[in-house]
């Protein structure tokens, strides 16, 4: 099955040792596009990684998610300063607010009505990297190959976890999942997650949409990603595991690795 696909090995900038990236997209087995972006970029002053999950209907969802992707990373590339974790988290707010803002107007016409998308970021400098989220594509951290949700979904079933509604994986599992917050279905950014990790707390960071969580535990994300081999190659068979389970949803993900 054909994928879009991007992947870099490269020095990495921020470090002495290699920094290994790769990032897929699949539209799935259901789906006839694809509104799914992952996505990654390089700088002299850190990188940028990010998975966006557009909403809308036909061709809607993927005109939001690339708005999303491409306002984010014109801010990031536009940055001609050393990265520190204030100066992330202003690069991340000021790019994710443009975006709701700019989604948000053109949601409004008959076109695009009700448009949105999902956005997990983060921004990674030479101490450490900071974390933006709106929705549910997450972010896991590897720290001695034990894999760690950092992102909190901003869904009915983790509002009911958190509330005591859901005592029990039978009752998740039978319950419909429905999305709170997104880019774009408000005037204004509200409710964003903010994460900042120090540079020792994660080996590895892994972003998804989350077509990949609705077929694949943690536990298999963390095994995949415990091989020995390349950032491209795991990628690979977590998509192409997705795919053999008939993943309904489109999929993305990006990996970064020290």
């Amino acid at each position: 099955m054909k994928k879009n696909e991007t992947d870099l090995k490269t020095k990495h900038l921020l470090e002495d040792s290699d920094g290994y990236f790769a990032c897929f997209s699949n539209v799935g087995t259901n789906r006839k596009n694809n509104e799914d972006i992952a996505y990654y970029s390089l700088s002299p002053y850190g990188a940028l990684l990010l998975i966006a999950d557009g909403m809308g209907g036909h061709r809607k969802g993927e005109v939001a998610s690339k708005m999303a992707c491409d306002t984010l990373s014109y801010i990031f590339n536009s940055n001609r300063k050393t990265i520190t974790s204030k100066s992330a988290k202003k690069l991340l707010v000021k790019g994710f607010t443009k975006a709701n803002n700019e989604i948000y107007k053109l949601s409004n016409t008959q076109e695009f009505n009700e448009m949105g998308t999902t956005l997990v970021a983060a921004i990674l400098y030479s101490t450490g990297c900071y974390i933006l989220s709106v929705g549910d594509s997450r972010l896991y951290k590897m720290k001695d190959n034990k894999l760690t949700q950092v992102s909190v979904d901003q869904t009915n079933i983790q509002f009911y976890k958190e509330t005591g509604r859901l005592k029990n994986l039978e009752d998740e599992k039978k319950m419909r999942k429905l999305l709170l917050n997104a880019i774009g279905i408000n005037p204004d950014l509200i409710n964003y997650e903010e994460y900042s990790l120090s540079i020792d707390e994660y080996d590895k960071l892994f972003l998804c949409s989350d077509g990949i969580n609705s077929v694949l535990e943690d536990s298999d994300i963390e095994s995949i990603l415990n091989k020995k081999a390349t950032a491209k190659e795991k990628l690979n068979e977590i998509i192409d595991t997705a795919l053999e389970r008939k993943v309904l949803d489109n999929v993305a993900c990006v990996l970064w690795e020290r």
